[in-house]
C-alpha cells in the first residue's frame, strides 16, 4: 500500500509547471535572445532533476526524496546566486524572474525534506 504523502498532487504539479519552463526557456533563449549556453548548462540539467523529483513523488522513495531534497538545495543556492549576479549586472527584469523561480523550488525542497522524515 502506498504511503499519502501531504500535498503530493501539488508537489507534482510545480514539477511539471518548471518542467515547462524548462521547455520554453531553452527555446526562448536559443532562437529570441541568441544564446545557446543556458540550455545545456541551465534547462537540461534543471528538466533531469526535475524528472528525478517527479518520479520520487510519484514513487513514494524516501530515499529517493531525500536525495531530491539535497539536489533541490542546491538548486535553490544555484538559483539565488544567479539572480543576485543578473541582478547586479543590470539586468533586473531576467534576475527578477530567476530569483522568483526559487520560491518553488524552495518549497519543493522542503516538501521532499518533510516527506523524506515521515
Amino acid at each position: 500500500m502506498r504511503r499519502h504523502f501531504p500535498h503530493q498532487q501539488l508537489n507534482q504539479l510545480v514539477y511539471f509547471f518548471l518542467l515547462a519552463a524548462c521547455l520554453f526557456f531553452s527555446p526562448f533563449d536559443i532562437f529570441y535572445v541568441g544564446i545557446y549556453w543556458t540550455t545545456y548548462s541551465i534547462y537540461l540539467p534543471c528538466a533531469a532533476i526535475f524528472l528525478f523529483g517527479l518520479q520520487a513523488w510519484r514513487t513514494h522513495n524516501k530515499g529517493n526524496l531525500f536525495v531530491t531534497s539535497v539536489i533541490m538545495l542546491i538548486v535553490d543556492i544555484c538559483l539565488m546566486a544567479y539572480g543576485v549576479y543578473l541582478t547586479i549586472q543590470g539586468d533586473l527584469l531576467w534576475g527578477t524572474v530567476t530569483l522568483a523561480f526559487t520560491l518553488p523550488t524552495i518549497y519543493l525542497t522542503w516538501a521532499a525534506f518533510k516527506a523524506a522524515q515521515t
